[in-house]
């Protein structure tokens, strides 16, 4: 969409000069505060950078200009930023945005070094990076004006916090044979939908200025979209061209993660197909031919076909919210370009 493509333009250049900036500061530590920063400065800006997109989007939509919109713009970005480090040590995966994850870059370095135990290195060091962002991104919110300074700063730290205890109930369904669809629904909500969709376009309209009735109406906005967004991401890890997607495929399946994919497909198998599934999901080790199994297993039991229903679901409901909003129809068409975007999104 060439309007986040615009945002993300002029987001951009704000973060660089930002990471610089902090980067002075700390250089006379040690030389890893030139290393951490330099890394982050292509880390950062690799991705699509649609939340801080939505930030500056929910900002326009309540009608301000406000410079204070970058910098919370900023800040949720290098909060996506700190998530997806530590997200990559939790899963495992080597691949991110198609480079190197910043534990796999570190564990290179130690490789190269001819270190011992270079996982563990690179885990240990991609954290520190990962809770950097994290000092990073509050740091930012400390410079907003103080009209809503503490109001953004303590709306930031109840999201976050519902995101990291869904990521540790994500955790634990990876190690339980069962669970509920309430379950895996919940998760979507909490450790996806809410900080990426409902936070930055609740926060971006608080800058604004905007009142509870907007705000509340762009909450479930962004619950919709969001869980939308994580179901889609779902298919996308086992479907998609890795080279296009930039992370490995399949890795749903060998961390044994509790998808809808998964959850609608033990409802469908025989037990010897089941018995079959077990030694598969959760199994790090498993080749691509038992990945293509699970594949044809989704479309021959109808998988498929119930998912894009729960898709286009969540896509009504999305778009019955959205003509609520009292904007323009130019700016719901963005937001319904958003849900189209959603459903169709190829990487």
């Amino acid at each position: 969409m060439q309007l986040f493509l615009d945002y993300k333009a002029k987001l951009e250049p704000f973060i660089l000069s930002y990471l610089e900036k902090k980067k002075q500061e700390f250089l006379h530590v040690n030389k890893w505060a030139d290393d951490a920063f330099d890394r982050l400065k292509v880390f950062v800006v690799q991705g699509k950078m649609v939340r801080g997109g939505l930030v500056q989007f929910a900002h326009s939509l309540c009608g301000e200009n406000n410079e204070d919109v970058l910098k919370v713009a900023a800040a949720i970005e290098l909060l996506h930023s700190s998530l997806l480090i530590h997200d990559d040590v939790i899963d495992r995966d080597v691949l991110r945005r198609g480079e190197s994850s910043v534990f796999a870059q570190y564990q290179d370095l130690a490789d190269s070094k001819g270190m011992k135990e270079t996982l563990h290195y690179g885990n240990s060091m991609a954290i520190c990076v990962g809770d950097l962002c994290y000092l990073l991104a509050y740091d930012l919110l400390a410079e907003v004006d103080a009209t809503y300074r503490q109001a953004i700063i303590q709306f930031f730290s109840t999201e976050i916090g519902k995101t990291v205890f869904a990521q540790m109930q994500d955790i634990d369904l990876g190690y339980v044979d069962t669970c509920t669809e309430d379950d895996i629904m919940s998760v979507y909500k909490y450790k996806t939908a809410r900080y990426t969709f409902s936070l930055p376009m609740m926060v971006g309209a608080m800058v604004a200025g905007a009142n509870k009735e907007v705000l509340s109406l762009l909450e479930k906005i962004g619950n919709s979209l969001g869980i939308l967004f994580q179901i889609k991401d779902d298919e996308l890890g086992l479907f998609a061209d890795e080279t296009k997607l930039g992370k490995p495929i399949g890795s749903d399946i060998k961390e044994g993660k509790k998808t809808l994919f998964w959850y609608y497909l033990m409802r469908e198998v025989s037990n010897e197909e089941k018995a079959k599934l077990d030694g598969i999901f959760g199994n790090g080790l498993v080749s691509e031919d038992d990945i293509e199994s699970v594949r044809m297993l989704l479309k021959e039991k109808g998988v498929m076909k119930k998912v894009n229903r729960k898709i286009e679901s969540l896509a009504d409901e999305s778009r019955k919210l959205i003509s609520q909003l009292d904007v323009s129809e130019d700016n719901k068409k963005v937001l319904l370009d958003l849900v189209e975007y959603n459903c169709t999104r190829s990487y």
